[in-house]
Order: C-alpha cells, then sequence, then structure tokens
C-alpha cells in the first residue's frame, strides 16, 4: 500500500480547557494532512453521549466539543462489538465509554467493514480495545527460549532428563546436532504445554472478573464478591509477571 498511516495515540486530559486546546490541536494537524490515512485511539476521557456513561456526571458542554472535534476533523467512530462501556471504577458503580478508535474517510478504501473488539479488563479499571481489519499471515513464529521458564524448576527438569535421555549414532558434530534438535523439540513442547495451561488460568480469571463486571453493572455486588475479586486479580498478577518478563 503505498499511502502513509498516522497513528495518534491519546490519553485525553483532566479539565475542559485542555481537553479543547487537545482537540483544536488534533484537528488542524489531522486536516492540514489529508493524504494521511489517520487512526485516532485511545482513552480519550471524554464520552460522546449521556448513555455512555453511568453512576457519574455528564457534562454536555465538554461532550458538544469533542463531538464537534470529531465532525470537523472528518473522524468516523468504529463501531463496537462486545462490552457496552470500556472503563469501570474499583467498586463497580461508576462506568464510562471513555475508549474508542476514530479514523479518516480513506481509511475504508483499504480495510472493509472494520470493527472494534472490546476485551476483558482483568485487573486494569479499563477494557483493552481491538480494531479488527483484514487478517496478516506473518509465517510460523521462530524457535524462542523466555526467562520465564528459568523460574520454572519443571524447565531445568525437563532440559536435564531430555539431554541425558537422547543418544544417536555418529560423528561426535552429528550427535551434538541431533541432541540439540531433540531438545529443542521437547523445550518446544513443554513452552506450548505450559502456556496453555497458564492461558487456561487466565481465561478463568478473565472470565470470572468479566462475569463480576455485569453484575457490577446494574449494581448486584456484596463485600464477599469484591475480596474474591482481589483474590483473582492477585492471582492474575502473578501470571502476568511471566508475561512481562518474556517481554523483557
Amino acid at each position: 500500500m503505498d499511502k502513509k498511516v498516522g497513528l495518534l495515540i491519546i490519553y485525553g486530559p483532566q479539565t475542559n480547557a485542555r481537553k479543547r486546546m487537545l482537540w483544536d490541536e488534533l484537528g488542524y494537524l489531522i486536516r492540514s494532512e489529508t493524504e494521511v490515512i489517520w487512526i485516532v485511539l485511545g482513552d480519550f476521557n471524554v464520552v460522546r453521549s449521556k448513555e455512555e456513561r453511568k453512576g457519574s456526571h455528564f457534562d454536555s458542554n465538554e461532550a458538544s466539543d469533542y463531538n464537534d472535534f470529531i465532525s470537523s476533523s472528518g473522524l468516523y467512530d468504529i463501531q463496537f462489538a462486545g462490552r457496552r462501556f470500556t472503563r469501570f471504577s474499583k467498586d463497580g458503580l461508576q462506568m464510562s465509554k471513555l475508549d474508542r478508535i476514530l479514523v479518516t474517510s480513506s481509511f475504508f478504501n483499504f480495510w472493509k467493514d472494520p470493527f472494534v473488539q472490546v476485551l476483558h479488563r482483568s485487573i486494569s479499571d479499563h477494557c483493552p480495545i481491538l480494531l479488527k481489519v483484514d487478517e496478516i499471515n506473518f509465517g510460523p513464529s521462530p524457535f524462542r527460549v523466555f526467562d520465564s521458564g528459568f523460574k520454572n524448576a519443571d524447565f531445568h527438569n525437563l532440559i536435564v532428563s531430555s539431554w541425558n535421555s537422547f543418544s544417536f549414532i555418529g560423528s561426535a558434530d552429528f550427535k551434538l546436532k541431533e541432541k540439540l534438535k531433540a531438545l529443542k523439540q521437547a523445550m518446544k513442547t513443554w513452552a506450548r504445554q505450559e502456556n496453555e495451561k497458564n492461558s487456561r488460568r487466565s481465561k478463568e480469571i478473565d472470565k470470572a472478573l468479566f462475569e463480576w463486571d455485569l453484575k457490577a453493572e446494574p449494581g448486584v455486588m456484596t463485600e464477599v464478591d469484591v475480596a474474591k475479586r482481589e483474590d483473582l486479580i492477585f492471582e492474575s498478577l502473578q501470571l502476568e509477571l511471566l508475561k512481562k518478563m518474556d517481554l523483557k
């Protein structure tokens, strides 16, 4: 695609005055670079209508400024799929749709029928949002050994036992090559099984937290519910720590 794409990631300010300054700055940039496909996304810290807030004050002037910015900049609000709100207070009494993805009309010339998927928020007070477009195949992923494995005693035992169990006939360099190849396969199998186990548990936790949010929306909660959620958040943080180690 011989086209420039501009990605603007937003974290909206708190005050109305600073919001208006941000809308003016963004609007000027977008209108002055008409050849760019603009994608504006993030936590705008403002809603477009009263229906996008629950349990908190709705500022009509703030919403009007926001809607004027979207209209005057030629931006389109990508349709959501899934959740109604993207931000929840800790007690579940306040909810709002602060996160969204806006694009210019030229976006639709290259990606048809896009939509925003609202994911489970897990331990955060915001739900992640995902822009879904055409699938792109980057090919098979390369072999990697991640730091999180070395924190697991089973991983160390796997390496020792696997290395000692493999035996091949041939020259020294051939035997070394085959032992490394077999060890690599054993490590890949172990890592896949470990990731699947952690992923299943993460999904179980996310499902439980999602059900908590559903109870929170109509205001049906107990102190026991809140305590259970704190326990799930702690467990989720431990799983998240392993992911962060791998990202490092």
